[in-house]
């Protein structure tokens, strides 16, 4: 999932436009929000949430079967995580 940069948007213009920032965000808009030039909350399109949320699930279930294996994965290089995978695929097949 390819995530846009979000575009910057103080308090004040949320609140002053609300409508048309709910059509911009049904098509595929991202928005920090910021209060005082310190971001605050962030604004996604409902479809990217739930895709979101499944990633974070697939990302839980992965650490979990990590650790299990006895590996930590915050110690674990991209490289190290990728050798895994390129392992566990490969043994499926036997």
């Amino acid at each position: 999932m390819e995530v846009p940069h979000p575009r910057p948007i103080g308090v004040r213009e949320l609140r002053d436009n609300m409508r048309g920032l709910v059509e911009t965000l049904r098509r595929g808009e991202h928005y920090l929000v910021l209060r005082h030039n310190r971001p605050v909350a962030a604004l996604i399109p409902y479809e990217d949430l739930l895709k979101l949320t499944d990633a974070a699930r697939r990302l839980a279930a992965a650490e979990a079967l990590l650790r299990a294996r006895g590996c930590d994965p915050s110690t674990l290089s991209t490289r190290e995580l990728i050798g895994l995978a390129s392992n566990a695929n490969s043994n499926r097949g036997r």
